[in-house]
């Protein structure tokens, strides 16, 4: 079964969260993800990763969200040749390879773009909804300058006040013409944001944990966290938006937290790393006909190394 050929579409972004590609570079290492110019345009070689913006000079731009498919591009190349040993694919050793490898690779680029799209769409979705958002909260910073003239208590209080009237009154309309743009349904933009936060669960147990006390958490250190953990706080920041319009919308959404804290029934491919249903307990694929015999080389692989070892 041949899987689809996906295209690798354009990462829509607004200009302020536009980087330079130093500037990009360093913003993913501050968020635990390594990469250089050479790994960039490797990447871009293989078309399954591209500058979000490319100016009349040839500089390349870069929107911060792309560290989130940077990161999930970085992971799925990734084998793993033996249940105690992994071994990371760099640009060398897969240019070695053999026609076996170069089949694999290909198919793995497909899985990739398809992911990266994913994203980019999850991305799209987000922006339209930011704008909305960022209109709710200046029109509730103007109501809370106009209130400091009868004292902060009371500026809280209107500034609280038109939140509520907004979320009551404007939003659900608001939000009801914003999904007439958007080409998806309510429960299509709920599936990607649970196909955003599958792919970030997986990355790091260190990126979950940090779900169970984030409220604790006072916000000057939340701003000088880096790492892992500074990227949990960005996924935070988007799905926060889009369980937010959910909820809006009439739609019970189960939360970041909630998943992150596992509370759900979803797990990753071993081989693919898409998130699926799992059918049975020894389900470890999702069930794509490359995925399942891709795991039955690795299964054969590990038990003839094992009958060796017995002999």
């Amino acid at each position: 079964m041949k899987i689809k050929e996906p295209n690798l579409i354009l990462c829509p972004y607004s200009e302020k969260d536009i980087l330079t590609q130093t500037s990009f570079i360093n913003y993913c290492h501050n968020r635990g993800v390594d990469v250089d110019k050479n790994k960039l345009n490797f990447y871009e070689k293989l078309n399954v990763f591209k500058p979000a913006k490319i100016n009349q000079l040839n500089s390349k731009y870069f929107s911060k969200f792309q560290v989130f498919p940077l990161k999930m591009i970085k992971e799925i190349m990734t084998i793993k040749v033996e249940d105690d040993k992994i071994l990371r694919a760099d640009e060398p050793w897969w240019a070695k390879r053999g026609k076996e490898l170069h089949d694999f690779y290909k198919d793995i680029d497909k899985v990739i773009i398809a992911g990266v799209n994913n994203f980019y769409e999850i991305l799209g979705i987000t922006l339209k909804i930011k704008t909305l958002w960022n209109r709710m909260h200046q029109e509730a910073k103007e109501v809370y300058k106009n209130g400091l003239i009868e004292g902060e208590n009371e500026a809280i209080k209107d500034y609280e006040a038109n939140l509520k009237l907004f979320e009551y009154e404007i939003a659900p309309k608001e939000c009801a013409l914003l999904l007439k743009i958007i080409p998806f349904t309510i429960d299509e933009i709920d599936d990607k944001r649970l196909f955003l936060i599958q792919r970030s669960k997986y990355l790091d147990d260190t990126f979950r944990s940090l779900f169970g006390f984030i409220d604790l958490i006072p916000d000057k250190k939340l701003n000088n966290i880096e790492g892992l953990f500074r990227l949990a706080l960005d996924l935070n920041d988007i799905c926060y938006l889009l369980e937010w319009f959910l909820r809006i919308l009439g739609k019970n959404p189960k939360t970041l937290r909630t998943i992150m804290m596992g509370a759900d029934d979803l797990r990753i491919c071993k081989i693919c790393k898409e998130p699926f249903k799992q059918k049975d307990k020894r389900q470890v694929t999702c069930g794509n006909y490359f995925c399942i015999n891709e795991n039955k080389k690795i299964l054969k692989s590990i038990n003839y190394k094992k009958s060796r070892v017995i002999t």
